[in-house]
C-alpha cells in the first residue's frame, strides 16, 4: 500500500465516521423534537382538560396469575 492509497482511505474513512455523526445527530435530534412535541401537547391538554384515551385491548399477562 502506497502512501497516497493510505492518505487516501483515511480521508475515506473521515469522511464515513463524519457522515455516520451527522446522520446519528439528525435522529437524535427528531427524537428530542418529537418528545418535545409530545408534552407540550400533553401539557396543553391538561390545561383543556383532554384525558389520553387508555387501550382497550387486554394484555396477555393480565391473563395468567
Amino acid at each position: 500500500m502506497t502512501i497516497n492509497e493510505t492518505v487516501d482511505a483515511d480521508e475515506y474513512y473521515f469522511q464515513m465516521f463524519s457522515f455516520h455523526c451527522m446522520y446519528i445527530s439528525g435522529q437524535r435530534r427528531r427524537e428530542h423534537l418529537r418528545l418535545l412535541a409530545e408534552e407540550a401537547i400533553a401539557d396543553e391538554d391538561e390545561d383543556v382538560g383532554v384525558r389520553a384515551r387508555r387501550s382497550r385491548r387486554c394484555c396477555a399477562c393480565d391473563w395468567f396469575p
